[in-house]
């Protein structure tokens, strides 16, 4: 069996590289957890920055219901 170390240069497109690779069926990946958890890492920070986009606003629940009714 060859083994063969593929390096992704950006991030946000190792999910992709690696779906692809799994759907050939003569492969089996193997990902190494440190890059996955990484990779997830950086995704909820993204995640955490898009929060202060509503900082200083009055945005309710019930406010964003009645609009949505409207």
């Amino acid at each position: 069996m060859t083994s063969i170390l593929i390096q992704i240069k950006d991030e946000t497109k190792s999910n992709d590289v690696i779906r692809f690779l799994k759907d050939i069926d003569f492969l089996d990946v193997i990902v190494q957890p440190d890059s996955i958890e990484k990779n997830i890492r950086s995704q909820k920070q993204k995640l955490n920055d898009a929060f202060g986009i509503w900082a200083d606003k009055d945005i309710t629940l019930s406010g964003l219901r009645s609009k949505a009714w409207r």
